[in-house]
């Protein structure tokens, strides 16, 4: 029979063959208890005063299990994990059943306080019989720290080491973030419980290309402080966390995510709420019950830093054969489900890029765009100022070999962070016809739209930036940006044949940059449309064309007449009905001389008065011609 204490969430948990038993039992930091536990053939566990017993594994907290084993943990708070989450003065187990009176003398008893408490401590790999370790009682009473140390085990140059630690939702230590004596604490603690020594490692300080690096002395207890060139030395280097961190683990558990929690002073070893341990052996982490020893899942190889991202999983017990067909997969189905958007499809462009030069800037060859131009609808026509005010959809795709991404789909195409996206060249377009603040508002060079990426090509599995990704070339993707926006067209309106006017309108959109002129329009893929949706109240909108003036310019022309319907119902229809009541004047008494000819007349003088209002105002728009 082994046994197992393990300080851990807040509360007993007492594993016998066939039996466990649940108790919530929350003691407090600093809160001095004294606890016996018996195996026997009933579990008498003796609590602050309390005998508690159980019988047959009938109690509502109890399940059947078939491990032969007795586990139990000790703590305060699922958030900190094992050593020390709790205060836990004089644990002690017996090996025979003790009767009522035993235990009661066991609580009875006076423990003097001699500097040093026994603490229970649990191996980070694998069950073992109970480690007691002697804690100087000074430091169970020091202040309450919030961070906890995170080390990787792996070298690296600051930049790199940054990365990795955002990842892990922290940062490398920062005297003015976490304080010197948090920093110094952490590492003086870190490097007694895990009795690990080490030289230098990295700051959270950088003064362009020189950063800042922390040296640890024991005597006297401090960090020195060094500078060394960020890119050229790879040395060791910790990740500051808060103790509250969580880790999810996606796809395990049907029903939810498993949250994971690190271990303080223990390398690649994190540990959920409940019973699962993940942590690195031999280049692999393995998921394990801790209560069972039962191995889940083992990972492919790989290094400590790569703790987050997409792996193949498989089951311990899969032959080579069999892996393909067992993988087990951290997915992002909904692409940011990281805090730190570790799905994000765009990778920041190199130094040398310079968004102001097309993507064949570098080469020989022309940057190909193509439009995809939809006129949504006509907002307003406004014969007065000569204006026609059109919703028009502009989408324009393209690649650039600069560029590099990851976690691309096949079927859909995903957007790209937004401070990314502005990172990137886009398309310079120019209406020419616009009013003068309108030009430019399909320009995507000065006002980006929603850019997404599709891949066109399978991509390369590597390593980037400390986790494991899918990862694609700029000529192995389709970028496509996409805008809607209200442009107002300048047409100078000749309205002769009223009301059997017709209008004739025409724009281009035009292509252009300031630098190079080594793009151009993608004819064979384009579409110029105009939406189905299309409507005016007052006009009919029709002969909607387009031509390609040359390789960087589109000429698009639109007609428009007055709708007949309207022009009835605003003119025609009003004058027929005052016409109607002058006849029907004439049903007035032949005697009633004077009524018939007023309301004649007035008929007749709204009727004038409404046709010389109609005339004048188109009269107004008329050019001598």
């Amino acid at each position: 029979m082994s046994t197992l204490i393990k300080i851990q969430e807040g509360h007993f948990i007492v594993k016998l063959p066939k039996c466990l038993l649940f108790l919530e039992i929350k003691p407090q930091i600093r809160e001095w208890n004294h606890y016996c536990f018996t195996e026997a053939e009933n579990v008498n566990v003796f609590i602050d005063g309390v005998l508690n017993s159980t019988h047959d594994c009938s109690l509502d907290k109890i399940f059947v299990t078939n491990q032969e084993s007795i586990y139990f943990t000790i703590g305060w708070d699922a958030q900190i994990t094992n050593p020390l989450s709790g205060l836990v003065a004089d644990a002690q187990m017996f090996w025979r059943e003790l009767s009522a009176e035993e235990v009661k003398n066991v609580s009875l008893a006076n423990y003097e306080s001699i500097g040093v408490d026994l603490l229970a401590n649990l191996s980070t790999d694998e069950n073992s019989n109970v480690e007691i370790t002697d804690i100087p009682k000074e430091e169970l009473l020091e202040e309450y720290i919030q961070y906890i140390l995170l080390y990787i085990s792996e070298k690296n140059t600051y930049h790199g080491a940054a990365r990795v630690c955002k990842v892990r939702m922290g940062s490398l230590p920062s005297f003015s973030v976490h304080g010197k004596e948090i920093v110094t604490k952490l590492m003086s603690k870190f490097l007694s419980r895990s009795g690990m020594s080490f030289g230098s490692f990295w700051l959270n300080s950088i003064n362009g290309s020189s950063c800042s690096i922390g040296t640890f002395t024991m005597r006297p207890l401090n960090i020195e402080i060094s500078n060394e060139q960020c890119n050229n030395p790879r040395i060791n280097y910790f990740c500051v966390v808060d103790k509250e961190v969580q880790y999810r683990l996606i796809g395990f558990n049907d029903d939810d995510d498993v949250i994971f929690h690190p271990v303080p002073y223990k390398i690649g070893v994190f540990e959920s709420e409940d019973v699962y341990r993940l942590f690195m052996k031999n280049g692999q982490f393995i998921l394990k019950d801790v209560t069972s020893d039962f191995e889940y899942y083992i990972s492919e190889s790989r290094d400590s830093d790569q703790l987050l991202g997409r792996y193949k999983w498989y089951k311990p017990d899969s032959s080579e054969n069999e892996k393909e067909n067992d993988l087990f997969w951290i997915d992002c189905d909904d692409y940011s489900d990281e805090a730190v958007s570790l799905c994000e499809i765009g990778i920041p462009p190199r130094t040398f890029y310079d968004k102001r030069l097309p993507p064949s800037s570098l080469s020989n060859y022309t940057t190909n765009i193509t439009i995809q131009f939809e006129l949504l609808s006509v907002l307003d026509i406004n014969k007065d100022d000569s204006t026609l005010n059109f919703l028009i959809k502009c989408v324009l795709t393209w690649q650039d070999d600069r560029l590099e991404f990851k976690f691309l789909n096949r079927n859909e195409s995903i957007s790209v962070r937004n401070d990314i996206a502005d990172q990137y060249w886009q398309p310079e377009l120019v209406v020419n016809g616009a009013v003068h603040d309108d030009e430019s508002k399909l320009s995507f060079k000065d006002n980006p739209g929603n850019v997404k990426a599709k891949m066109l090509e399978k991509g390369t599995l590597k390593v980037i930036n400390s986790y494991r990704a899918m990862f694609y070339e700029g000529n192995q993707v389709l970028l496509i940006s996409e805008t809607s926006v209200p442009v107002t067209i300048v047409c100078e309106m000749d309205l002769f044949y009223f009301p059997f006017d017709e209008q004739a309108c025409s724009f281009s959109v035009e292509l252009v940059n300031d630098i190079l002129s080594d793009i151009k329009w993608e004819k064979r893929t384009s579409n110029i449309s105009m939406g189905t949706g299309v409507f005016h109240a007052l006009y009919e909108i029709f002969g909607f064309e387009y031509t390609f003036i040359d390789d960087k310019e589109i000429q698009i022309s639109i007609k428009f007449a007055r709708n007949y319907g309207a022009f009835i119902f605003n003119t025609i229809f009003p004058c027929i009905i005052i016409v109607l009541i002058g006849i029907l004047s004439h049903f007035l008494p032949p005697h009633d001389y004077n009524d018939r000819v007023t309301t004649t007349m007035s008929c007749l003088i709204v009727i004038a008065t409404l046709f010389s209002q109609i005339v004048i105002h188109y009269l107004n728009l008329l050019n001598p011609n």
